[in-house]
């Protein structure tokens, strides 16, 4: 498929203008998320950042990857590729943190109390890390 031009960080009202990025795979190494609060299959908690930028997510029971994107505002393709790297697969543990940034690929999320170290994984192009 062709590049897609990643979007402007968007204000909080602007959420629901934002594109999709759900469907074939695609994801943008420059999506913003934006918590809209808890919801079924996606009620853990968002750790967030000095600027009120979610950072983080600690997954909690019942939890879905799908609903934790559709909560943030994120893909679930840009999801799962941001945390491929310190994660062995896409199972879900209740306690793991999850990775929200692009920025912090190598630095934020383990898998069921293990931080796996998958650099051969990381996106390419990627943002800096932090």
């Amino acid at each position: 498929p062709a590049p897609i031009e990643p979007p402007p960080e968007p204000l909080p009202s602007q959420a629901s203008d934002r594109p999709d990025y759900w469907e074939d795979g695609i994801y943008s190494l420059d999506q913003v998320p934006l918590d809209q609060g808890p919801i079924d299959y996606a009620s853990g908690t968002a750790v967030v950042s000095d600027s009120g930028v979610p950072r983080s997510y600690l997954v909690a029971d019942g939890d879905i990857l799908e609903f934790i994107a559709k909560r943030f505002d994120l893909g679930t393709a840009y999801l799962k590729a941001i945390n491929v790297v310190r994660r062995e697969n896409g199972e879900l543990f209740v306690g793991d943190t999850l990775n929200l940034g692009a920025s912090t690929i190598t630095s934020i999320g383990d898998q069921n109390g293990i931080v796996y170290h998958y650099a051969g994984r990381i996106p390419d192009p990627h943002v800096k890390q932090e």
